[in-house]
């Protein structure tokens, strides 16, 4: 075709299909950092004092257990000579923390306080030595979210378990442990609509959310027992209704729904959860970018603007490598220490890929059927994993006299309703190459929901019937749902974090939180590049950045340790070429 004839294909396109803008400004972002050897600190320049003597060491600062049952000493108990072995429970999908220790008991405690379900323990334990790792994020929605080394938390004693009678006079038993939020939310309800009490304006997920903890986790509690919650903005409005749920199903419900306002957080990926720091309501994409650390302003409850994100130059926490013990041990012990400390002590790939659950999960393509009972209308949207150029002929040129028609006007609306996946991810590969024989069929899971798209309506003042005691009127103000949004990503999302799940087990670090971003550097498999002597190159997929969802500390008379999952939601490299061969879907279906 002539370059004076060119068609202008977006002019072509206009009105055809759902367009959802936010798919078209935004873009995820690929971690990465140019320090392949970023440590913290103390371990990276080892000083004698500031790190521990040896690996596992760690200092018990307080350790005691309170009962309003016992009035004598203020009625507290110190442990540190009763206790055998102690574990705190992080998990970036459970709502709260959860904890257990075991107590050797040959003075009766159990009877002499009496141990029933009343009381609460108290525990401030650090790695020895360790000091402030990094400075605290200074502004943003996560300033002082960092942990510092510190655990210093109060549990809820719940359940007594294992109770084992050892010899006359002495008994073993493990005590449960809970944070006091966990039962506070068990004696509560949330029965409000994210509306404004004061306006009846409607308000993002984000501020709701902060009212609802600021309701049922502040009000009448003394500030040194208010944790802190730190939520990251959400973009659009809402008017949803929580009926009757306890506020952690509240908050698991509206972070289903919730959509980041940051440009780097593409899709729908929020959770809740509780770290040694407090509180988090956040986006998955803005962990794996970088966490707090990537805000530089805060945005009010007012403010429709995009936040902006600027993902961290150098975002990982900490690198962890598999290394022989004691091969490349150093003169000086402290540096010995120091790399120790990072070593992996053992590892295990829980879960690496399983193309079954994940074609049923919808992960490689799946549709959307919207309905609009109002303009009595339904809608497709489509997602696929890779984007699918479409190469068809869309447009024919007459030779005669140079005009053009539109051939195709049905496959290019389609394109408008197509996306694909752009989120942020832990690695340059995708899970998977064009030639995975699953992808390219949306029909494989479908889902129905209903929309109002395109509804917005909001009233200068309120219009509404008056209430049936002549009270305040009813809002008719139309807020859309915007499933278009979270639905597709969430389901997609949720599986891709569902594919690399490795285990570590490592000498304690009471740094170590959920949501911290790691790097793994595992060895290459090639045996030309494992000589025994020197490091070994390391695993061209599995290696990289890996972001930790579930984490132990596990304390004993004789050490600490630590023991995580990190999931991986992308491969350290891509696969393959960029052209997908004939058995590949995309192949047969004429998409390259």
């Amino acid at each position: 075709m002539a370059e004076d004839k060119k068609v202008d294909f977006e002019k072509l396109r206009k009105g055809f299909g759902v367009v959802l803008e936010r798919r078209k400004q935004t873009q995820g972002v690929t971690t990465e950092t140019s320090d392949h050897g970023t440590k913290s600190k103390n371990l990276a320049n080892p000083k004698q004092g500031k790190i521990p003597t040896f690996a596992g060491e760690y200092d018990i600062l307080k350790l005691t257990l309170t009962s309003p049952n016992r009035k004598q000493k203020g009625g507290y108990i110190d442990l540190k000579a009763a206790w055998s072995d102690l574990n705190i429970y992080e998990d970036i999908f459970a709502s709260c923390l959860t904890g257990n220790i075991i107590i050797t008991d040959g003075m009766g405690l159990m009877e002499n306080v009496p141990i029933i379900g009343e009381e609460t323990i108290n525990i401030h334990v650090k790695t020895s030595g360790i000091k402030r790792e990094r400075e605290e994020i200074t502004t943003g929605p996560f300033k002082g979210s960092l942990s510092e080394g510190i655990i210093n938390l109060k549990f809820r004693v719940y359940k007594i378990s294992d109770l084992i009678k050892m010899n006359e006079g002495m008994w073993r038993y493990k005590l449960h442990l809970i944070s006091e939020e966990a039962l506070i939310n068990l004696k509560s309800k949330v029965a409000k609509s994210a509306l404004n009490p004061a306006t009846l304006e409607p308000r993002r997920i984000s501020a709701t959310a902060k009212n609802i903890y600021s309701q049922y986790f502040k009000r009448g509690r003394k500030p040194k027992d208010q944790k802190k919650f730190f939520i990251e903005p959400t973009r659009n409005l809402t008017n949803l209704i929580i009926p009757n749920q306890t506020p952690f199903k509240a908050f698991n419900f509206l972070a289903s729904r919730a959509v980041s306002a940051g440009k780097h957080a593409v899709g729908s990926s929020f959770v809740f959860y509780e770290t040694v720091k407090g509180f988090f309501f956040v986006s998955m994409e803005t962990l794996m970018a970088g966490g707090g650390t990537g805000y530089r302003s805060e945005m009010g409850e007012g403010d429709g603007k995009e936040l902006e994100y600027s993902a961290p130059e150098n975002p990982v926490r900490e690198v962890y490598t598999v290394q022989p013990k004691k091969l490349f041990a150093k003169s000086d012990n402290l540096k010995n220490v120091a790399i120790e400390m990072t070593s992996v002590d053992e590892y295990k790939f829980e879960s690496n890929f399983d193309v079954i659950k994940n074609l049923q999960a919808g992960m490689y393509s799946n549709r959307l059927l919207t309905h609009d009972l109002v303009r009595m209308k339904y809608d497709t949207l489509d997602f696929n994993y890779m984007h699918p150029e479409n190469t068809e002929q869309l447009v024919t040129e007459d030779a005669a006299t140079g005009g053009t028609e539109v051939v195709d006007v049905k496959t290019m609306g389609a394109e408008q309703k197509n996306f694909h996946d752009n989120f942020t991810h832990l690695g340059k590969g995708r899970l998977c190459s064009e030639n995975q024989f699953a992808m390219g069929a949306p029909e494989s899971v479908i889902s129905f929901y209903p929309t109002n798209f395109g509804h917005d309506v909001r009233f200068p003042e309120d219009i509404g019937a008056e209430g049936v005691h002549g009270g305040a009127r009813n809002a008719l103000n139309i807020i859309p749902n915007r499933v278009e949004q979270w639905m597709q990503s969430r389901m997609v999302q949720s599986q891709q974090i569902n594919n690399i799940k490795l285990s570590i087990r490592a000498p304690g670090l009471s740094t170590r939180t959920v949501g911290d971003l790691i790097e793994f550097k595992m060895p290459t498999q090639y045996l030309e590049d494992r000589d025994g002597i020197t490091p070994a190159a390391h695993h061209t997929y599995l290696s990289g950045y890996y972001l930790i969802t579930k984490l132990r500390h596990h304390f004993t008379a004789e050490k600490y340790e630590i023991e995580f999952e990190a999931i991986k939601d992308a491969l350290n490299s891509p696969v393959g070429g960029d052209t997908a061969s004939a058995d590949s879907p995309y192949a047969r279906s004429g998409v390259t």
